[in-house]
């Protein structure tokens, strides 16, 4: 007898906790919300279409939509095995490079001129 009512005690507190459960909504698998950032572009997630994560991915250069490919979050922090020091001394060089090229095409245009003749060094 005493079996039974141990069985009748766990089945009335399960029953109670099923109950409770449900009517705080955690029964429901539907509500739940996924916490994971999305990581393919917003493009590619709204198709449902593999990302190569690039920026901008495979996928949008392909599609002619570079400019809309956009991420969710956007990590724009140093990779590993990037040398910022290295990157940052490429980017002056480059820098100086178009400022170079500026100035020449700038020479080249002369106001008094009547046709555009480039000047060659």
């Amino acid at each position: 007898m005493e079996r039974i009512e141990r069985f009748k005690r766990k089945k009335a507190e399960a029953a109670a906790s099923a109950a409770k459960a449900k009517a705080e909504g955690a029964g429901d698998h539907r509500k739940r919300r996924r916490n994971r950032t999305t990581q393919s572009c917003l493009n590619c997630h709204t198709s449902k279409r593999m990302c190569d994560r690039g920026r901008p991915c495979g996928r949008c250069t392909q599609l002619g939509l570079t400019s809309v490919c956009i991420y969710e979050v956007d990590d724009r922090s140093p990779r590993a095995g990037e040398d910022s020091e290295v990157l940052q001394q490429r980017v002056a060089e480059l820098e100086g490079v178009i400022n170079e090229v500026h100035h020449v095409r700038q020479a080249a245009f002369h106001p008094n001129w009547g046709s555009t003749t480039l000047v060659h060094r």
